[in-house]
């Protein structure tokens, strides 16, 4: 039997959260805006196939040049690979600094726009249905 691990159903946030959420909101001024940004910039940048979305990875920069990230990021990938629905993964950036680590690993730059004074990147890494 076939284990899914993804879903493309959003779900219903909890309701503590939501509140969470909205107070948060009011607090930031000018965070919805950028987020409709953020938003219309990665909507560009997406793959229209079925794909696993990267949201955060990261590693301890005390920890860099031992290969963490890169053992990461691969095994992402590879539950992408395996799973016969997904065609590749995409991942975003705001840091020029990680763009090389990303396109070593395979990636391609898939769109780029401006958020304010700060750039954010999309990259995808196709490897075909399976």
């Amino acid at each position: 039997m076939e284990q899914q691990w993804a879903t493309t159903v959003r779900p219903v946030w909890p309701r503590g959260l939501t509140e969470d959420w909205d107070r948060f909101e009011k607090a930031t001024p000018g965070l919805t805006d950028r987020i409709a940004v953020y938003d219309e910039i990665a909507a560009k940048g997406k793959p229209p196939a079925p794909h696993y979305y990267l949201g955060v990875i990261g590693i301890d920069p005390n920890l860099h040049g031992l290969g963490i990230g890169t053992q990461l990021l691969k095994s992402f990938c590879d539950l992408s690979a395996n799973d016969r629905l997904s065609c590749g993964v995409y991942i975003e950036t705001a840091k020029a600094s990680n763009l090389g680590f990303y396109e070593r690993a395979g990636f391609a730059e898939t769109g780029r726009g401006s958020l304010g004074s700060a750039t954010l990147w999309c990259m995808y890494l196709p490897h075909g249905p399976r």
